[in-house]
This record gives structure tokens, sequence and C-alpha cells, in this order.
């Protein structure tokens, strides 16, 4: 239950610290470490967007959470997250990007010293049009674009307020219907920190405005610069291309979150995987063993086991195994013995080689285990509370070797649950 309740909890901090007004903390919004934005766009992609075509199946992470009352309002969040707040954050740091609104503040900076020389009798009065077109001109470009970035802001803050209620609707439902925790991700998380942050935002933005209408009345009245100046100096004038280089930094990243967003990343687990290349898969438990089939591998069944290498004799044909990716994170993995007719299945009670469906057990999906290198696999028949796991039957009557049947069985997190792939060559084994 931890780890749900860890999932469920959302994000550790989500935009930017918590901020006085002013320059400075607008760079903070994309600041955060890669693992905030990491750890929220896979949750929202395991609870909203794991599913997969009506009439076909649904993932065990939605089946668990569907029997809430609550889901539905988190489905609901956890989408507009993924289809509305996370694009809307791109939007500010594009913007950002542009590194335009310090050359803006610069060029307003000038004008404003300019029209006071000019007032002051040591300037052209023939240029004094020509600088205030300069400074109307920026300052209201520079009122618009913080007006648009607030409102982005304040709708982000809405969203993740929606998020943060539904979240705790559902643990608090979940813990009092005590169900099976899960592990398919975990994220530290609090909320009430995200919001105090998002709060902070707006008051910046807002600040920002008020500032640039505030250097607008002063000029419109020509007053003197002392007071523009340590608005000039609240504002950062020196801060912009930092902040620039920062949301430069957040795009760069987006492409690699949105592989999280949309289930990609699962696909990087115990990889490189090629599609259409052979592989041999190795329990750690079981040594030189690898994933085979019934018959030795001569005359193969159906069902799974581990075939033992013995040096010199190679390994069986149905030792040898291709992947191919479906979609989100899920492979279809395919004996090279039976080909594209007949795919890996698992239930509750066995697993093995079976004709080619439209079927949950026939989704696998790889997830990392500890630091011993392996890699549980499970299925979206059983979820990741079961995987993939090699289980002594017996021994050999010749040389009490033991005898391996491999069957889904629920998860521990065990050696004999932890599998290698090695890509094989024209050689074989």
């Amino acid at each position: 239950m931890l780890a749900y309740r860890r999932t469920l909890a959302l994000a550790a901090t989500f935009w930017f610290a918590a901020a006085s007004p002013g320059a400075p903390q607008v760079g903070d919004i994309l600041k955060l470490p890669e693992s905030v934005w990491t750890n929220i766009n896979r949750f929202v992609f395991l609870v909203a967007f794991d599913v997969y075509e009506p009439g076909v199946t649904k993932v065990p992470y939605e089946r668990h959470l569907s029997k809430l009352d609550s889901y539905a309002e988190l489905r609901a969040a956890c989408r507009q997250w993924g289809q509305e707040t996370f694009p809307a954050l791109q939007k500010i740091a594009a913007d950002l990007a542009r590194d335009d609104i310090g050359n803006m503040l610069v060029a307003m900076k000038n004008a404003s010293e300019a029209i006071d020389a000019i007032a002051a009798g040591r300037g052209d009065p023939g240029q004094l049009a020509n600088h205030r077109n300069v400074f109307d001109t920026q300052s209201r470009a520079l009122e618009a674009r913080f007006i648009a970035l607030g409102t982005i802001s304040e709708t982000a803050t809405r969203q993740m307020d929606r998020l943060r209620t539904a979240s705790r609707a559902t643990i608090s439902e979940y813990k009092r219907r005590k169900l099976p925790p899960t592990e398919f991700v975990e994220v530290g998380a609090d909320p009430d920190a995200v919001l105090s942050a998002l709060n902070a935002a707006n008051d910046s933005w807002a600040w920002l405005l008020f500032d640039v209408q505030e250097l607008r009345r002063r000029i419109g009245k020509a007053q003197s610069d002392a007071g523009t100046a340590a608005i000039y100096a609240k504002i950062g004038l020196t801060t912009w291309k930092e902040i620039a280089r920062i949301a430069q930094g957040f795009m760069t990243n987006v492409p690699h979150q949105q592989r999280f967003l949309s289930g990609d990343n699962y696909y990087d687990n115990c990889g490189p995987v090629v599609e259409g290349r052979q592989y041999a898969l190795s329990s750690l438990e079981a040594g030189q063993h690898v994933l085979s089939l019934d018959g030795m591998g001569f005359d193969p069944g159906p069902k799974l086991r581990l075939w033992t290498l013995i040096s010199g004799m190679g390994g069986p044909a149905s030792g040898k195994w291709r992947f191919s990716k479906i979609e989100k994170g899920w492979w279809r993995i395919i004996n090279v013995v039976y080909g594209n007719a007949k795919a890996l299945d698992g239930g509750p009670e066995s697993a093995g080689v079976v004709p080619l469906g439209a079927f949950s057990g026939q989704y696998w999906r790889f997830l990392p285990v500890g630091n011993q290198g392996g890699c549980r696999l499970i299925n979206s028949y059983l979820g990741d509370l079961s995987s993939l796991t090699a289980l002594i039957t017996g021994r050999e009557a010749q040389n009490n070797r033991p005898i391996f049947e491999v069957k889904l069985a629920a998860t521990t997190g065990g050696r004999n649950q932890q599998w290698k792939l090695r890509q094989l060559t024209a050689a074989g084994f």
C-alpha cells in the first residue's frame, strides 16, 4: 500500500519553488529536476492513457482503480494533464525560450532614459516622439506577453488543484477498501506544495505586469527616472538570458518526457531490443538456462520450460524469441518455431505459445527490478502483481539437474522472476 500511496500522491515539487515576486522566480518554473516531470507523466499515463481500443482489453492498473467511485474524476484530471496542462507548460517554455524579453526591457530602459534626458534639456527634442514610440511599443507587447503567460499559469493552478483533490479522494477510498497495492510506479509527492508554488507563480506574473504598467504610468507623466531605475532593477534586466537558457533546456527534454506520457519509455527497459532480431531469455536464478518450450525444443509443446545450455550442443530452436511493438510500451513475443502464427500468452494457470489474437495475455511489458540487471516480465491480463517465474518442479534422473517450469506467479521480486535478454548471432547460442 505504501508504494501505491506514494504513487497517488503525485509530484513532489511540480513547478517552481515558492517565490517572491520578480523575474528570477519566473525562471524557476522550468528548473525542476527531470525526475519530477518523469514521475508525473508516468503516473498520468498509467492512470489515464494505458488502455486499448474498445472491445479489446483494459490494463490491470485501470482495472484496480475502476472499482473506486472516485476513479472517473481522477482519470479525467489525469487526461486533462496530458492533453492540456503539460502542453500549456510547453507553451510557457517556448515563449521564454525566445530570449527576447530582456532585449525588450533594455529597449524600454534606453528609451525612458532618453525621454528623461530630453526633459532635462540634455537630449534632442526632435527624437522625443521616436523614443516614446519605442517605449510604448515594447511595453504594450510585454504587457500582452505577461497577461498571456499569467493566464496559462492560472489555468494550470486550477487543473493541478483538480488533480490534487481527485488523488486525495482516490487515496482515501483505496485505503478504505483495502485493495492490493501495485508497484507500476512510485512517485514522491506533496500536492499542497505544488499548489503553493503555482500560486507563487501567479503572483510573479502579476507583479511583472504591474511593474511594466507602472513604468508606462511614470513615463507618461514624465516623472523622475529614480523610481523607474528601481523598477527595472526589480524586474531583473540581466536575468532573462539565463531564463531563456533554462526554458530551451526544458524544450529539449520534452520529446523524452513525451515517451513517459505515451508509455514508449517501457521499450527502453532491458534493452535495447530491436524488432525482428532473435533473443534468448535467461533467468538470473537458473544460470545457464534459456526460456524454451516443452519437448526440449525439438518437438515443442505449448508450455514453457527452461532448457539447460550444454557446451558444444547449442540450444533448442524454441529457445529463440522475437519481439514486436504493439503500442504504449507493450510487446508481442513470438517464438521462432511457430513464427507470427502464434504468440506468447499467459494466464493464472499457465503460460505458453498459443494462436495469435487480440488478447491481453499476449501484451507483455518489461519492468526493471533492483540493481541486479534483470527485468520482470508481466502481461496485461494479470498485471504487475504477477510476473513470469521460473519454478523448480523436479530433477533430471541422469544428472540431478533441476527441471524448471515457467509460469506467471505472484510477484515477489525474487531472482527467479528476473530475466536477461541476450541477442543471438547467426551462430546461435
